[in-house]
């Protein structure tokens, strides 16, 4: 029998990257926390989790003069303040694309743009990159969400909105939305930027 694994198999660039330096952290200090898990497979988390890595669920469970890996999925701004505050020393291990996304969000946001944020509610990238987007957002995870969004882009009374993803979200439903809002926004004439 054949076994054969695909090209695309494995672990993306940014969760790779956040293993081995978590290992390589770990190899350095005793006190090191993670917030979440670092990567969604039990055997890697369990053998970290015995090199020492200590898994938190909110900034405020880490110990103050300690130190924080921040996984591939990055977090929100508050995160770096609070950990500021605490004296905690930041291994920041965002994901570069994820990364570049927080960076869009911050750039709409200064803009005075409203954000249509196509993301799974509840993903932990999609936590983080929120709090990069300010108030005039509205998160759109499938196509009932829309008609809310409008009206909240309505509300903000902004001129000019952009469109950007969480890094896994679905290109196929990032289209589909995607392509309504634009027939909304054309109709209006109001300018949109779509950032797939």
């Amino acid at each position: 029998m054949e076994i054969v694994v695909g090209k695309t198999a494995g672990f993306c660039f940014g969760v790779k990257n956040a293993v081995e330096k978590t290992r390589e952290q770990l190899e350095k200090t005793s006190n090191l926390y993670c917030l979440g898990e670092l990567v969604h497979n039990k055997q890697i988390m369990e053998d970290l989790e015995k090199s020492g890595l200590k898994i938190i669920e909110t900034i405020e469970d880490a110990k103050d003069n300690s130190n924080l890996i921040i996984r591939a999925h990055g977090v929100g701004p508050e995160i770096y303040e609070i950990a500021k505050s605490k004296n905690i020393s930041i291994v920041d291990l965002t994901c570069p694309k994820v990364y570049s996304i927080h960076e869009m969000a911050k750039k709409y946001k200064d803009e005075n743009y409203y954000i249509f944020f196509m993301a799974e509610r509840n993903h932990p990238e999609a936590i983080g990159t929120s709090g990069f987007c300010g108030n005039n957002m509205t998160l759109i995870e499938n196509e009932e969400d829309i008609e809310g969004a409008i009206k909240n882009f309505e509300n903000s009374n902004l001129k000019r909105t952009a469109v950007i993803a969480q890094t896994t979200f679905s290109v196929e439903k990032f289209d589909k939305i995607v392509s309504k809002i634009k027939n909304y926004m054309d109709k209006n004439n109001i300018d949109i930027e779509i950032n797939k």
